[in-house]
């Protein structure tokens, strides 16, 4: 069960706990910033080449590969996750330009946020 008063739990937190508070909160602000920056557009980018290849490589020559027979499947789960950092790179990015900076909902933000990075 959650507390009914919780802003009078924070007003009442030692210090030291304050300070985690805040600097959990700082490092998250600064994920916040990297998934607003154009930097990610770019590795979305090169991730999606990337992955396109990869699977194109994996799909196009099955059982060819006289060495590893293997590494057919190591390309198409590659491409495949990196499909998913993908979307999720996407997910963050509206998370952090919408959430964080349009509706100006920064906890619920911080959370979404922690919710991907675990991903």
């Amino acid at each position: 069960m959650f507390p009914t008063h919780v802003a009078s739990n924070i007003a009442n937190e030692n210090p030291v706990t304050s300070w985690i508070r805040l600097k959990y909160e700082d490092r998250l602000d600064k994920t916040m910033k990297y998934y607003t920056s154009k930097m990610v557009i770019v590795q979305i980018i090169v991730a999606c080449a990337f992955s396109i290849s990869e699977l194109y490589w994996g799909m196009s020559y099955p059982n060819q590969c006289p060495i590893e027979p293997a590494i057919i499947k190591f390309l198409i789960a590659h491409g495949a996750t990196k499909f998913a950092w993908i979307f999720l790179t996407i997910l963050a990015i509206v998370d952090a330009r919408l959430i964080y900076k349009v509706m100006n909902k920064k906890s619920l933000a911080r959370r979404l946020i922690l919710i991907n990075l675990a991903f």
